[in-house]
């Protein structure tokens, strides 16, 4: 049936040429990379926020419970409901913006209504 489906949307079997993936040439990637500091924000009715490390390009967040958080270069970021939502027990990687000495990149997280901690990898 699904071979039904791409031959009707497609036309033919709607694929050119098999992916050949082997040690020697495989599918590109881009590596989330190695934890290198370790951070944690307390998710409650307050809005908290951290400074990340300089050059930190990539981090990996998990959530106890449910909230929601904003990265921006901004040391006076607040979050609030209309930010970013996680779920309790989701993990998210995300890239952030460049930083360096004179421009710190900050994580603000907030409680959706229950208390818990925002687990921060720093990826380097």
């Amino acid at each position: 049936m699904l071979i039904e489906f791409v031959r009707a949307v497609f036309g033919g079997d709607g694929f050119t040429e098999p992916v050949k993936v082997s040690v020697q040439d495989p599918l590109p990637t881009q590596p989330l990379g190695v934890p290198t500091v370790a951070r944690q924000l307390a998710l409650g009715e307050a809005s908290s926020a951290v400074a990340l490390s300089d050059g930190c390009a990539r981090i990996s967040i998990r959530a106890t419970v449910a909230g929601y958080y904003l990265v921006a270069a901004d040391d006076e970021l607040v979050a609030d409901d209309t930010a970013h939502y996680i779920g309790a027990g989701e993990r998210l990687d995300i890239a952030l913006p460049p930083s360096d000495a004179d421009n710190a990149v900050y994580i603000a997280a907030i409680g959706d209504g229950a208390d818990g901690t925002l687990y921060i990898s720093e990826l380097g």
